[in-house]
């Protein structure tokens, strides 16, 4: 009678396990983005500032131009972003993971660092992050 109690309360035992089994699906994001972020830094003016005797002095600093291409080269074209007075896209960027958006590093005239988005076609720029902070990658 002992062995049959037992027997029956490791069957429910198992039962019970097996239906308190826990499993995980995974999702695959079947939406990729084609596109190739491209950068290229120029050292332009970004400002003027004014010396002790009043004269004026351009600020040159190291921007970036953005490009877009298909992943298999072909339509390769400028990403114009219009910058708030004396702001400048500098540094690294990323392509967004919907493909939508770029994300990218921006300086003042005084070297203070923020981080934008904007649409890949340079519209809705938003500051995300002002402080020190770096653009690194999507994760």
């Amino acid at each position: 009678m002992t062995s049959a109690v037992l027997l029956l309360f490791s069957v429910s035992l198992i039962i019970f396990q097996m239906s308190c089994q826990k499993s995980l699906i995974a999702q695959s994001s079947t939406q990729t983005s084609n596109k190739i972020l491209l950068k290229k830094d120029i050292e332009r003016q970004v400002g003027t500032t004014v010396d002790s005797s009043g004269q004026s002095i351009p600020v040159y600093r190291y921007s970036t131009d953005f490009y877009i291409v298909q992943n298999d080269g072909t339509n390769l074209s400028k990403i114009n972003i219009v910058m708030p007075s004396g702001e400048y896209p500098a540094g690294n960027g990323l392509i967004s993971p919907d493909g939508e958006k770029l994300i990218f590093n921006a300086f003042s005239i005084s070297n203070h660092p923020s981080v934008y988005s904007c649409f890949l076609n340079g519209s809705n720029l938003i500051k995300l992050v002002d402080g020190s902070y770096q653009v690194q990658g999507a994760y």
